[in-house]
Parts: C-alpha cells; structure tokens; sequence
C-alpha cells in the first residue's frame, strides 16, 4: 500500500514500515504543530488511524481544531511541573519552548518571541486518559523540556508499542539524548534506531517490531513524497522546481516572441499577397522565397522545442548525477572513517608489541643474571658435594629415619583425616542440634508455654529451698547457715542452755542440730591432725608446713607458684573457724 510522507525527516515512513499491519491504529503527538506541513500523523490519518495531538502553541491547535475534527486537540504543555507555566512563542517556526535558557538563545539571534502562560500536565495523567487501549506510537517534540516529559511518565503503567523523541538541540545536529535516556530505557524500551534527528525505541512487550528497523527510507518503503508538506527536502525540491520553471517560462517568452515576429512575418508576407496577387512570376518566386523563409522559421522553432526537451531532460540527468554524487560521497566518508579507525588499531598494536618486546628484554636480563648467580651456586654445590662424598653413611641413616618419619607422617595423616571426618560430622551434629533448638524455641508451643515454665521453675525453686529449710539437707546453703550459727551459738553457754529447753519439745530438730555440731568438731579435729608442725617463722616458704598427702606435683613450676600454693594451703589450714 502506498503512503504519502509528510513528515521533516521521513519519520512517518519509518513508523508505518513497523505499524502498517495495524488497522486503524492509535498515537499519541506531544508537539504535533501544524496538522499538515511536516506532520508525522498525516500519512496514519489517511490510512484510518486517529489519535490525540498536544500542542501548547493557540495558532496551531486551532489549525488542528480545524483540519481534524474528529481528533482529540490538548492546548497544553507537558512536563513534570504543575499549574500554569511561562512559555515562549516564536511565531512561524517550529522552535516554541518552555525551556527559558534555549529562548534565550533563540532571542539573542533576533527571533521574535511572544512570552505566553500554558497549562501543564504530567504525561502519566495523558497516558491514563487511554489505558484501556493500544497506544502504538509516542512522538515527543518538546524543544529541550525531553527531559521533564519523560520523568513525569510515571507512575503510569501504559506502554506505547514505539516512542520516537526529538534527540539534537534545537536548530543543530548536536545530539541531546545524554539526559533522558536512561529514564526512558528504564521504563521498559530498547533503542533500535538513530535517523539524524530522532531516536526510535521499542517497548520490551513488542520486540517483534525490533527487525522492521535498521535501513533508512528507500523504494522498497512504497512511500511518495508530498510536495504539499513542506520540510527541508520538499523545499530544495520547490526551489529547484521553480528555477526549472523560470528557465522554461523564459524560453517559453522566447518562442513567444517569435511566434508573434512570425505572426508580423505572415501578416506582410499576406498583404503583399494581396497586394502583387497579379504580378509577375517573379513576385511568386519571391513569395516563394518567402514560404521557404517561413518553414526554416518553423523548423528554427521545432529545433527550439526540441532543445527545450534536451534541457530539461539535462536537468533530470544532474540531479540524479548529484543525488548520486552525495551517496559516493557518504559512502568514502565511512570508508575513510574505517581506516582511520584502523590506522588507531594498529598503532595501539605496534605500542602494545614494543611494550611487550621491552618486558621481554627485561626478562631476558634478569635470566642472564639469574643464570650468572646460578653457575655461582653450581660451583658451591660442587665444592659442598665433594665434602658430602664421605658422608654417604649417615646418609643411609638419614633416609631410614626419612623411612620413619614418613611413615609416622602418613599415621598421623589418616588420624587427623579421622579426626577431621569426626569433627566435621560433630559440626554437622550441633548445626542440626542448633536448627532444631531455635526450631523449638521459634515454635509456638514454645512461646505459649513461656509461662508455664517460668511458674515451673519458681515453683521447684521454692520447694527445693523450703525442703532444704526443713530438713537441713547436707551440703546445702541453709545447712551451712545454720552449722556457723550453732557453732558461734555453741561457744556461749547461756545460749547453749536456753536452747536445749526450747528444743526439748522438738527432739529431731534437736538430734538434728546436735549431729551438726558433732560433725563440726570431728572435722575439726580431722584437719589439725592433718598438720604435723607449723613453723609460723617460716610460714612463708613452706619449710615447716607439711601438706596433705594428695598435693600436686609443682616441681617444676616456678619457685612463686610453689610458694604461693604453700600460703594458700596454710591458710586453708590455720581459717577454721570459716570452715
């Protein structure tokens, strides 16, 4: 199916080549400017698509308004900033903005410029507008607020199929994508083409769409070119067309002009007709003459039609010569670029090899001298080799005990490999301990029961002390409690007495207490026998101590350790009344 272009830069080509199997689609044109002249929607508008146009400049969204009513006109801005804005117009050109520093630049080249307040809308609040349908193309032209567009994307999820975005500064071929793009790619779109002016990125949920990029617009596109459009190309083509059309305009008066001489000529040739109808054969060989004058006039005429064909034909001829020579020369750009490219690769080769070829050197170097210090070592080894030939006995003894040793080293590597499995599988055993302990802890049963252990706990607590209370048990705390009180009770005797007459109603408490004072005293009387003599004099190293006859052997520890050891004996001896 053949499509007219409309669009700067064939833009319009390449989207209908990867969207044209889609009936009656759905776009979105974020600075759609004029509905006609360098429109990227007019070829999908007449295939049947419709979509929404966002333009902030009032002189074309009322053109918009007027050429498709049936589409959806936004007289807005877009970007991250909310209300109204400042906008800047420039009258007749497509370099309106409501980025103050690229005005700027346009005012400082005597633009004119009309300062404007727009809304300004996110595009997450565009997009959710139509969610619930296929958005299959996104343009954005926002002369330097890309940016802003794109950030305030989110946090819609719509996706449009493809999204082409203005890429160069304004009004030059300096590319602009380095501060967006990664946003856009991480909204889920891959690049997939550059064509000068505009970058094409495909969404991640269509990469069946990636294979229709990659060659520009040519014949094969089924596209025409619509003079009506205007743009850089249809310009240079006007332009050309028109001088066409004033040289034939000039050739064209040319042969006017001597159609009318022609036309004078017939008229006199006609009135001397009249005039000497009845002369003399020699007035008709002059007539004669004269008709043969007209037909070579005529055949002059014919010859400059016919080279009116010639050049214009000529015309043709240079301009596919000169479309052809601009190809040529595209092509010898790339080639040259190539080698270049290739002359850096093989310099940084040759710098690569003269490096490695110094290493190299070096290497060598330090191998020589290497070699020269091992010649060195030869000779010692020679010399200490000639002294080792005597010694070839205690070699033999050296290796059986090598023998041995090697055997004991293979012992002791089984053990420790025995020793390693076991302490592995020991770690293997407290890690699956573990799991389980903070498993039973983690549990539920475990929490819940929290409680009734806590109660548990104090409850066996209390009995255990009550028990021990009751009953003196031996080796218990209230056991010895009450044997220091009975034996500091025991040395005053009118407490002794008052004693015996309270605990004469409670003979076992009373049996009791008496069998704790007679274990006292046994005990005591065990640890005084326990010492032979004490030398108080010499208290201090030990000579006069003796000590039980389970003491450790600390012969040989230091003589401070002894000694400290014989001072804590004797202490423990001579501290009975703490026993």
């Amino acid at each position: 199916m053949t499509i007219s272009s409309y669009a700067q830069n064939f833009e319009d080509i390449i989207l209908w080549r990867a969207l044209k199997h889609v009936e009656r689609g759905f776009y979105l044109d974020i600075g759609a400017q004029d509905p006609v002249i360098e429109s990227v929607s007019l070829a999908f508008y007449e295939q049947g698509w419709r979509g929404v146009h966002v333009e902030p400049v009032s002189f074309y969204a009322r053109k918009l308004h007027k050429e498709r009513p049936d589409e959806e006109v936004i007289q807005a801005a877009i970007g991250t900033r909310r209300g109204v804005i400042p906008f800047w117009e420039f009258p007749n050109t497509g370099l309106s903005t409501g980025d103050s520093a690229i005005a700027e630049m346009h005012k400082r080249q005597s633009r004119k410029c009309v300062s404007v307040k727009v809304p300004c809308m996110r595009l997450s609040q565009l997009l959710g507008r139509y969610s619930d349908r296929e958005i299959h193309w996104l343009k954005i032209d926002a002369e330097g607020m890309e940016r802003s567009v794109i950030q305030s994307w989110r946090p819609s999820n719509v996706r449009p199929w493809i999204v082409l975005v203005e890429s160069t500064k304004p009004n030059s071929p300096e590319v602009s994508f380095a501060d967006w793009e990664l946003l856009l790619l991480k909204l889920g779109y891959e690049f997939v083409y550059f064509d000068g002016l505009n970058r094409f990125y495909v969404s991640l949920g269509h990469p069946e769409l990636k294979a229709t990029f990659g060659p520009g617009p040519n014949v094969f596109d089924d596209a025409v070119l619509n003079l009506v459009a205007g743009g850089a190309l249809t310009k240079i083509i006007k332009e050309e067309t028109a001088g066409l059309q004033q040289k034939l305009a000039a050739r064209t008066q040319d042969v006017e002009q001597s159609a009318q001489v022609l036309q004078v000529e017939r008229a006199n040739i006609m009135t001397l007709s009249e005039g000497f109808a009845k002369a003399s054969s020699a007035w008709e060989q002059t007539s004669a003459n004269l008709a043969a004058e007209l037909a070579a006039k005529n055949a002059e005429i014919a010859k400059r039609e016919e080279r009116i064909g010639r050049l214009e034909g000529d015309v043709a001829g240079l301009n596919e010569l000169m479309v052809s020579k601009e190809q040529t020369s595209a092509a010898l750009a790339a080639e040259l670029a190539g080698l270049n490219e290739l002359m850096v690769s093989k310099e940084q080769t040759s710098a690569a090899l003269d490096a490695e070829l110094a290493a190299k050197n070096a290497k060598i170097a330090k191998r020589e001298e290497r070699i020269g210090r091992l010649e060195g070592d030869v000779v010692q080894l020679n010399q200490h080799i000639s002294k080792l030939d005597g010694l070839e006995g205690d070699v033999v003894q050296l290796n059986q005990h090598i023998s041995k040793l090697d055997a004991w080293r293979k012992e002791a590597t089984v053990h420790e490999a025995n020793l390693r499995r076991q302490l592995k599988e020991a770690t293997v055993h407290e890690a699956n301990l573990r799991r389980q302990l903070a498993a039973v802890y983690e549990s539920t049963s475990w929490r819940v029961t929290a409680p009734l252990r806590f109660v548990s706990r104090s409850a066996r607590w209390l009995a255990a002390g009550s028990w021990a209370w009751i009953t003196l048990k031996p080796g218990s705390r209230p056991r010895r409690t009450a044997r220091r009180t009975i034996v500091v009770l025991a040395k005053r005797r009118g407490l002794v007495v008052a004693g015996k007459v309270l605990l004469a109603p409670f003979p076992a408490f009373r049996e009791r207490i008496q069998t704790i004072i007679r274990s006292h005293r046994d005990y005591e009387l065990r640890l005084v026998k326990s010492v032979v003599t004490v030398d108080f004099d010499r208290a201090d190293d030990g000579a006069g101590l003796e000590l039980p006859v389970n003491q450790p052997d600390l012969s040989a520890e230091p003589e401070g350790v002894r000694r400290i050891y014989r001072q804590l004996s004797l202490a423990r001896k001579l501290n009975l009344t703490r026993m």
